[in-house]
């Protein structure tokens, strides 16, 4: 459970100014490896005897559909992107077998990591059309 609520507290934080604009503000590559350093559904997975399988399908989606989101960053397409990868990450239990906790762990994984993560939450919103 422990690992469940580092999933749930590290959406939160990544949701705020400060992390978004630190590690890319600073050096753009470190980005990249905190997606990949992503990876703790997979221990929890292993803790609750759910198909490891499963779990590793998540991970591959959410690193991959994660990529998109990055490359956007600092246009405002970048968080309708990392929704988009939230919400092909909901699709995940009618793909891969799953017991009954694990689509919600692994949506919030993948919310944490493609949209509060990878996603910059202090970008201007896109400009009004006029007509």
């Amino acid at each position: 459970m422990t690992l469940v609520a580092a999933i749930g507290a590290g959406a939160l934080t990544n949701l705020t100014r400060s992390t978004t604009g630190d590690s890319a503000a600073r050096q753009p590559w470190l980005r990249w490896v905190l997606i990949g350093a992503h990876h703790h559904l997979v221990p929890v997975a292993w803790l609750m005897g759910w198909p490891l399988s499963s779990a590793l399908a998540v991970w591959a989606w959410t690193v991959g559909a994660t990529a998109p989101v990055n490359l956007l960053a600092g246009r405002p397409a970048q968080r309708l992107a990392g929704g988009a990868a939230f919400g092909g990450a909901l699709l995940a239990p009618r793909v891969w077998s799953m017991p009954a906790a694990m689509p919600a762990v692994a949506g919030l994984f993948t919310f944490n990591v493609a949209f509060a993560f990878a996603a910059s939450h202090d970008a201007p919103p896109p400009a009004a059309a006029t007509s």
